[in-house]
């Protein structure tokens, strides 16, 4: 004769028949299980081993596989982790936007921040994951490219039209020898920063 059976698997109910001399076929057995748990009621067991727990006498491995329920053990880790990771992702928005006062106080325009925290608000109205906002509004943003410097007469390290080369005879930068005269470009030394910062060098 066939059976049904109806139930709730992962939050998902389900209704299957099935005909036991076909799907069974004799295939009868017992899990008998011994361990610390053993003559314990489910609510004693889990007091059990939450207090081994906190004293790391065990693993949290070993509490979700001994606790006295159906329960997938890899996927709850993988829920655990997503959910702490997105709990550190919320943390963050929320200090990235006490920084607005601040920036405000300085004189600083803190509009990209504000922009920033409404696009991802308007993702989490739309229904879109946590980390996927919050992927797409703090992106990088693609700096222009810088314009090459092209070989142009005039241009720094390139010689004038017309002018002489450097004879092999004369030191360079790069073959060392005489130091080269201090141009008006030429960036200070540490003790000339030092000395504008604190009045002596």
């Amino acid at each position: 004769m066939p059976k049904e059976i109806k139930g709730v698997d992962d939050g998902t109910p389900f209704n299957m028949k099935y005909i036991p001399s076909r799907q069974i076929a004799g295939n009868y057995g017992v899990d008998v299980r011994y361990g610390i748990m053993s003559g314990m009621d489910p609510n004693r067991a889990i007091i059990a081993l939450l207090q081994m727990r906190s004293d790391k006498l065990v693993s949290r491995d070993y509490v979700r596989r001994e606790i006295p329920m159906e329960l997938n053990v890899t996927q709850e880790e993988q829920r655990v982790d997503i959910e702490e990771m997105r709990d550190s992702l919320r943390v963050a928005v929320a200090q990235y936007a006490q920084a607005i006062p601040a920036l405000a106080a300085q004189g600083q325009d803190p509009s990209e921040i504000i922009s920033r925290i409404a696009e991802v608000i308007q993702g989490r109205q739309k229904g879109l994951q946590l980390e996927t906002v919050i992927g797409k509004a703090f992106a990088p943003k693609e700096q222009p490219a810088a314009p090459e410097m092209a070989m142009m007469p005039g241009a720094p390290g390139t010689p004038a039209a017309g002018a002489a080369p450097v004879p092999a005879s004369q030191p360079t930068p790069e073959q060392g020898g005489a130091a080269p005269a201090a141009g008006p470009e030429q960036r200070p030394d540490i003790a000339t920063l030092l000395a504008s910062i604190s009045g002596a060098a």
